[in-house]
């Protein structure tokens, strides 16, 4: 399962939730998301994605977290312990996407959805919203 993909790309009426990574401001569906948390301590998987950091136990659940820095081909910050994690449920599955901060959930009525640009696609994201900012 993709789970990168089912988050990044929320549907156009969704409620959005902006994030910072790196120099980006990004948004994502809110639908899924079940809680915004620390980090906390992982357990390294051998064998796994670079992109995935790890897993945690959350609710007697698995959760894999992703780190969006790597996946958009960022270096990781200096304090390995900075950031937060965007908690959300894609079919029984948990995944934490690793963000350096949330910031909100703006109002999208008037959002104008685009393609993204060549130079942008990054195979996480595939639209943008232009937001009244």
């Amino acid at each position: 399962m993709d789970t990168t993909r089912d988050f990044a790309n929320p549907n156009r009426d969704a409620v959005l939730l902006t994030f910072v990574v790196g120099p980006y401001r990004l948004c994502a569906s809110s639908e899924r998301v079940l809680s915004i948390m620390a980090p906390p301590p992982l357990a390294r998987l051998p064998g796994s994605d670079r992109c995935q950091r790890g897993v945690f136990l959350h609710r007697r659940r698995m959760a894999l977290v992703v780190g969006l820095r790597c996946k958009f081909g960022l270096s990781r910050r200096t304090r390995n312990d900075s950031g937060q994690l965007i908690l959300v449920e894609i079919g029984n599955e948990l995944a934490a996407f690793w963000v350096d901060e949330v910031l909100d959930t703006p109002e999208t009525r008037h959002a104008v959805w685009r393609e993204m640009p060549a130079a942008l696609r990054d195979g996480v994201f595939d639209r943008l919203a232009v937001l009244n900012q």
